[in-house]
């Protein structure tokens, strides 16, 4: 008998035991299961700095005499035709055969022999430059003034424009009387006191030359 109440008491006294040791347990348990699932952190890649970019070289004409320079298209040249008291003349044109063209006597004859495009740039300083200047009468009239013109070349088609710089210029084509009847585009406009006129015998070059009279700008 006293042996069975000896087993009794163990028995109980184990199980004592084990409860207060889950009871004690318990929390940590609970705390452990619970503790916060910690995030990995995302690093955003850094995007390299873009490489500053190249400035592009500008083909340009500058002319310390006229005081005044104009952007050409690539490639192309430039060659005088001539220079008077109150005129002179420059050929810009495409860099095809630039050797033969500047050392030519007749620059004018080589470019229309080797069929190279190219537009006339013309600066007058005479004296009927004036603030009222009738434009379209030195169109008609040719290069040398409303004096000297004959008055046979036809307006076909008359603009006025202004460039961001609010230079005013006037944009044409008209039809040259002759054996055989041609046709010429330009523009014309003043700038310090003088007439310019780009002009060409090559209907395809209006764009161009609407682009040097665009990018025309004196310099004083």
């Amino acid at each position: 008998m006293d042996n069975q109440k000896r087993n009794i008491l163990v028995v109980l006294v184990i199980f004592i035991i084990i409860t207060v040791a889950g009871i004690v347990s318990r929390p940590l348990f609970i705390k452990k299961a619970q503790a916060p699932v910690v995030q990995p952190v995302v690093v955003q890649p850094v995007a390299p700095e873009p490489e500053p970019e190249t400035p592009v070289a500008q083909n340009l004409y500058d002319n310390i005499e006229e005081a005044f320079e104009i952007k050409l298209p690539d490639n192309w040249k430039t060659v005088s035709q001539s220079s008077e008291t109150n005129l002179s003349k420059i050929l810009l044109y495409a860099g095809e055969n630039a050797a033969a063209v500047s050392s030519s006597t007749d620059p004018l004859l080589t470019l229309i022999s080797n069929k190279i495009p190219y537009v006339s740039l013309t600066v007058n300083k005479g004296d009927f430059v004036a603030e009222n200047f009738d434009f379209k009468n030195y169109v008609i009239s040719g290069a040398g003034g409303p004096a000297g013109g004959s008055y046979k070349d036809k307006v076909l088609s008359w603009e006025e424009k202004v460039t961001s710089r609010k230079q005013t210029f006037y944009e044409y084509t008209k039809e040259i009387q002759g054996e055989p009847v041609t046709q010429k585009v330009g523009v014309v406009w003043i700038a310090d006191g003088k007439l310019f006129e780009l002009s060409s015998d090559n209907l395809s070059q209006q764009v161009i030359i609407e682009n040097m009279v665009l990018n025309f700008m004196p310099i004083r």
